[in-house]
């Protein structure tokens, strides 16, 4: 909330200063997203002027990422997640994104790697796969693959 009230220069300093010294790779947002313009362009310039430091985000927010795309460094991986208003960004501009599936068949039958670790997210560059994970209504499609995965031993959760 404090954020939301400050210009982009404010912004880039409470980042900057707040950024462990001792980081070589963050996670932008567990839960969250980049909620204007000035904000994402502040995390955009820290991954410029920190280029030994990988970061990376998923996010819904696809227009400030169409925006800036030519000025993100090779250090800052975007990773589209669909369910957002303007998913057709990411066909229109090829944006990499996370696929979220409901079993490892589902996967393989769209050619994707399943990423159980972050390091597809963090080092690929290709689109890959998310077993579907979190809680899901019960009785629901998600929610019976969930049980699948449970009965079949499967690693699904990202805690």
């Amino acid at each position: 909330d404090i954020l939301k009230q400050l210009d982009f220069e404010e912004i880039y300093s409470e980042l900057f200063y707040s950024f462990p010294s001792d980081a070589d790779i963050c996670r932008i947002h567990v839960g969250g997203d980049f909620f204007n313009q000035k904000y994402f362009d502040a995390w955009v310039f820290l991954a410029q002027n920190k280029p030994d430091v990988i970061f990376y985000a998923y996010t819904k927010s696809l227009p400030y990422w169409t925006n800036t795309r030519c000025s993100i460094p090779e250090n800052f991986k975007l990773i589209a997640s669909r369910g957002g208003r303007a998913d057709n960004l990411i066909n229109q501009y090829n944006l990499r994104e996370a696929v979220i599936v409901l079993s490892l068949e589902e996967a393989d039958m769209e050619g994707l790697d399943i990423d159980h670790t972050e390091q597809i997210a963090i080092q690929g560059r290709d689109n890959f796969a998310l077993l579907i994970h979190g809680t899901q209504p019960k009785g629901s499609e998600a929610g019976r693959a969930i049980q699948t995965l449970k009965k079949e031993g499967v690693e699904y959760s990202y805690s």
